[in-house]
């Protein structure tokens, strides 16, 4: 056991020409398991889109040589792997927070809208550490096609009115405004384009037979589906595939 930071990574460092200067944010401390903080490190929401998995900027070996080098002691890959998983899920959970938080009054904000459906980037990012060939099975599936929209209410139909609301804010109201609400204008572009991709998918959820995904989450965890992970694993990693293609397409990978 050492001491855990809790929140280790690029964002609590100060460095300078020097080298490192300062931690940031040590009100997470715990002992705990080195591989925690390195596993932390580890979770792709702080790679900001880094090719590399420790941070964006390096790799997994890498970081435990030199945390060894620097006087750590020994290092367990598969701890540190573990780490992440756990890391990419307390996100997710993070994120359904969020959603709560937007859905119930206690906080309404667009961007505490949005970043409750994001719970689908880290759903793929778990399943790309757990059973990465599963997924991408699963990302190599086609999204089935909504048929064309009902015109019932006239047209331009929804799905064009969301779209001409789009481009409203991205034309005219992000060059009008700046700060927060222009970020928030950008948060709703992205959010109504979600719509669109939305309304667009004919994607049929399966729960491997059940009512809800709720029911499906009851079996896995009382063991019964034991006996069938690789039929469960298609059904899950297709169910991700489809949430993560409609909310951020440009997370898959």
């Amino acid at each position: 056991r050492v001491l855990v930071h809790g929140d280790f990574r690029l964002g609590n460092l100060i460095v300078d020409a020097d080298g490192l200067r300062s931690v940031l944010d040590w009100e997470l401390g715990h002992a705990g398991a080195p591989e925690e903080d390195l596993g932390w490190l580890c979770v792709r929401a702080w790679r900001f889109g880094g090719a590399h998995p420790v941070a964006g900027v390096g790799r997994v070996a890498e970081l435990i040589d030199a945390y060894i080098e620097a006087g750590g002691g020994p290092i367990d890959p598969a701890a540190v792997h573990w780490w992440t998983l756990a890391g990419t899920v307390m996100w997710g959970v993070m994120y359904a927070g969020q959603a709560v938080n937007h859905i119930t009054g206690l906080k309404r904000s667009v961007e505490i809208a949005a970043i409750g459906r994001r719970v689908a980037e880290q759903e793929h990012d778990v399943l790309q550490l757990m059973a990465p060939d599963a997924l991408a099975a699963a990302l190599a599936v086609p999204l089935a096609e909504q048929p064309p929209r009902d015109t019932r209410y006239g047209r331009p139909d929804v799905a064009q009115l969301v779209e001409a609301v789009r481009e409203f804010l991205d034309t005219d109201v992000l060059t009008a405004t700046q700060g927060r609400v222009q970020f928030h204008a950008r948060v709703a572009s992205n959010v109504l384009a979600m719509i669109g991709r939305e309304l667009a998918s004919g994607h049929v959820f399966d729960w491997f037979g059940f009512d809800s995904e709720a029911e499906l989450a009851a079996a896995i965890r009382s063991g019964a589906l034991d006996d069938r992970t690789d039929e469960l694993l298609a059904v899950v990693a297709s169910t991700v595939a489809a949430r993560v293609r409609v909310i951020n397409p440009k997370h898959v990978g």
